[in-house]
Parts: C-alpha cells; structure tokens; sequence
C-alpha cells in the first residue's frame, strides 16, 4: 500500500489475499527527499478480524 494521504486505510489485505490476523512488526529505512541521510522506524501493529 502506498499513500501520501493520512487519512486512507488499509483494508487489511497483501497481494490481493487478505492476511491472517496476528501482530506483524516493520523496521523501514526511510530516505527524504532533499537530505542526504535517512530514518529508521520500527514498530507493530495488529491485524484483528
């Protein structure tokens, strides 16, 4: 999913199959446009149906 919009959700799918429910964890290194170096986030979230 890719969006610059806060406010569009997810629908809780990945390549058109919807994921099973359960915690999935992320570490994204982001670059910015501009700056020579980059952020790394790390977090979670749950997938509750």
């Amino acid at each position: 999913m890719r969006t610059k919009e806060e406010e569009i959700g997810w629908n809780g799918s990945f390549r058109g199959e919807l994921v099973m429910p359960g915690v999935y964890v992320f570490v994204a290194d982001i670059e910015f446009e501009g700056s020579s170096g980059s952020e790394i986030y790390k977090g979670d979230f749950t997938v509750i149906r």
